[in-house]
């Protein structure tokens, strides 16, 4: 009888499963050491492409750090700002520097302390502007808080025009 019930235990500690808690994806860090051996001493910014061969812009202010990854054949790039320690403040998308989707906030201990979303700013979206016109400038709401835009583009003549309108959609 012994024989069977230290069998048994065996045979459902052997079956047991450890709890599957999900990973924590690693923080991203500012490479600070690889920044300062490398900048542009007046200009406090270093160019490079990476290994995946997308273009990285890296620049220094007083606060903070600040690296925008273009990746190969998109118009869309990746932006982070870094505390000075290296730490990641926050993360997004641009589309021609201007902020598309969600930027995610950080704290100094990597806790998230907000999420905006660009997108919901506006009743229309980026491919509704980019349809209607090659050339688009999003610049935001007017004192009566009304949302206009600035389009341009190649009207014919072969010069940029600058065109301000509302856009309902």
């Amino acid at each position: 009888m012994k024989l069977k019930i230290a069998i048994l235990l065996i045979l459902s500690v052997i079956n047991c499963k450890a709890q599957g808690f999900p990973k924590k994806e690693p923080m991203d860090t500012f490479g600070i050491e690889i920044f300062e051996n490398n900048k542009h001493l007046e200009l406090k910014q270093y160019d490079f492409y990476n290994d995946k061969g997308d273009f990285v812009h890296q620049s220094e202010s007083r606060d903070y750090y600040s690296e925008k990854i273009q990746k190969n054949n998109s118009k869309y790039s990746i932006s982070k700002v870094f505390y000075k320690s290296g730490r990641l403040k926050g993360k997004g998308l641009l589309y021609n520097n201007f902020f598309v989707g969600e930027w995610v906030s950080y704290n100094e201990k990597g806790k998230i302390t907000e999420i905006k979303n660009y997108d919901q700013l506006f009743s229309f979206s980026l491919e509704d502007v980019l349809n209607y016109s090659h050339v688009a400038f999003v610049v935001g709401k007017n004192s009566k808080k009304k949302k206009y835009i600035y389009l341009g583009g190649n009207q014919g003549s072969g010069y940029q025009e600058l065109k301000k309108s509302n856009m309902v959609v």
